[in-house]
């Protein structure tokens, strides 16, 4: 006789109606912050940007029916969002390193010259962002507990609406275009051009031991974490 419990499907408003198949399902940890229910979840970044929009003015002034209570963020700041890809960055080339250090690879002196040019702490960590499901009733918001863990279910058209976190978010998108451009074109473009990282001296081509680096660290670009935390 199975001792396991069979998948149920329910809403946040009653735990009990099922429906269909969600386009993307994320466990979930139900909570409160000041009476206000919350769901916590972890993504990487790459499906967070992906299944996420930003509600600031900006982008609200174009939306149909587009109401000023919806805005929850001010305007992009692209050098406050350029901090933080730098930010990213470091944290980014501070995971390969040190996983190079514990599968007991040679880590060449370009790296530590790297993170010393970055600035590198000895912590590098991101807030969680904060989002909702603006427009969504919570009786169309679809949760399944398989296992005695709770998963929500995005359908296709139910986007996170970022309402603390749009600077990280788009500092992301900065260094994965960033990474991306580097490794392909094996070239340092120009802080004009968006570079992230511009070595002083006057070949911008990359070294080997650079291009060792850079390819490592784009390899995982779409496996940081993000943890949210959503407001149904």
């Amino acid at each position: 006789m199975s001792d396991q419990t069979p998948p149920r499907r329910m809403t946040l408003a009653d735990l009990g109606r099922t429906g269909g198949r969600g386009a993307i399902q994320l466990p979930i940890i139900n909570g409160f912050n000041l009476g206000s229910q919350t769901l916590a979840t972890t993504m990487t970044m790459a499906k967070f940007h992906e299944i996420s929009i930003v509600a600031n003015e900006a982008r609200l002034r174009n939306v149909v029916d587009a109401d000023k209570s919806d805005v929850a963020q001010r305007n992009l700041d692209k050098g406050h969002a350029h901090d933080l890809a730098n930010y990213i960055l470091r944290g980014i080339l501070m995971s390969v390193r040190d996983r190079w250090i514990r599968e007991g690879q040679d880590v060449p002196h370009e790296m530590g010259e790297l993170l010393a040019s970055l600035g590198a702490g000895a912590v590098q960590a991101l807030q969680p962002f904060t989002a909702n499901l603006a427009g969504v009733d919570p009786s169309d918001i679809d949760v399944e507990l398989i296992g005695g863990v709770m998963h929500l279910h995005l359908h296709q058209t139910q986007r996170l609406r970022v309402i603390d976190g749009q600077h990280r978010r788009f500092g992301y998108e900065l260094v994965s275009a960033w990474l991306n451009r580097v490794v392909t074109e094996r070239f340092y473009p120009s802080a004009r051009s968006g570079g992230l990282h511009v070595p002083e001296r006057a070949d911008m081509t990359l070294t080997q031991n650079e291009y060792s680096i850079w390819s490592t660290a784009y390899n995982p670009i779409k496996q940081p974490t993000a943890v949210i935390k959503i407001y149904p």
